[in-house]
Formats: C-alpha cells, sequence, structure tokens
C-alpha cells in the first residue's frame, strides 16, 4: 500500500488522508462500517414541517393547506420550492391540476402580493388595499 502512495507523490497527487488504512482493511477482507443514514424526510415533512428555505412551511400553510393532495403531486414531479419565483411556477403547475376558483383566487393574491412591494406610507396602503379588493372581487365575478 506504501508504494501506492509513493507513486501518486511522485505524480504531484496527493492521496487523500487515512485512506491507506482504509484500503488495507478491504484488501485484508475486514469488515467496514458505515454510518447509518437517517431516512430521508417524506415530500409532506418537506412541504409544511422542515425549517428551511421552502417558502411553503414560511408563509401561505394555512391557506394551501386544503390544496396538500395537488401540492404534493406537483412536488413530486417539480421539487418543493425555494423561492418565491419557483413557488408562482410550482402554483402554475398546481393550478393546471386544480380547477378551482378558490385556489384561482389564492393563487392570484400570492402572485399580487409577490409583484407589488408593500407599501411605506399610510396613503400607498389604502390604494394598495383598494386594489386588492378591487382584484378579489373581479376574480369572484369571473368565477361565477
Amino acid at each position: 500500500m506504501e508504494h501506492v502512495n509513493y507513486d501518486l507523490l511522485t505524480q504531484d497527487i496527493k492521496p487523500p488522508g487515512g485512506w491507506v488504512p482504509v484500503l488495507k482493511i478491504l484488501r485484508a477482507g475486514g469488515p467496514i462500517q458505515l454510518p447509518m443514514m437517517e431516512k430521508p424526510p417524506s415530500l409532506a415533512e418537506q412541504l409544511w414541517e422542515r425549517p428551511g428555505p421552502s417558502v411553503m412551511a414560511s408563509c401561505y400553510t394555512a391557506e394551501l393547506k386544503p390544496f396538500e393532495v395537488d401540492l404534493l403531486a406537483v412536488a413530486e414531479k417539480l421539487g418543493i420550492p425555494q423561492s418565491f419565483p419557483t413557488l408562482l411556477l410550482f402554483l402554475d403547475a398546481v393550478q393546471k391540476r386544480n380547477k378551482s376558483p378558490e385556489f384561482a383566487a389564492l393563487r392570484a393574491r400570492i402572485f399580487k402580493e409577490r409583484s407589488q412591494p408593500a407599501p411605506s406610507r399610510p396613503a400607498e396602503e389604502e390604494e394598495y388595499n383598494e386594489a386588492n379588493h378591487a382584484a378579489e372581487a373581479d376574480l369572484k365575478e369571473r368565477g361565477k
């Protein structure tokens, strides 16, 4: 084994530290113990419960929970959205599966909230709220 290290070093290749003892065990036919990996989280756990970069777990959980079946079906294909732009694309894919007016209104509200900056003054806040109410009324009319 030492000659392998020497051969690598003469070629300016630094062997990884600790590899000679492992090779000696393997060559002798000894057992190698690998650490047990924990079970990977389910899609539902990734979607709602696990802390991390998932925007689903941090925002809109209560509103999106009734559509969990469709969300999980899309997550199997596209993965869990990790940013708001990917959340919007994800919701578009869910919209193709779930054509309910409730989901359409929720998706439109999320899109509107994400595409408009938050108001910084009371006058802007009033305009912002009026625009939201008008959009919601428009969606309700279209849904009928």
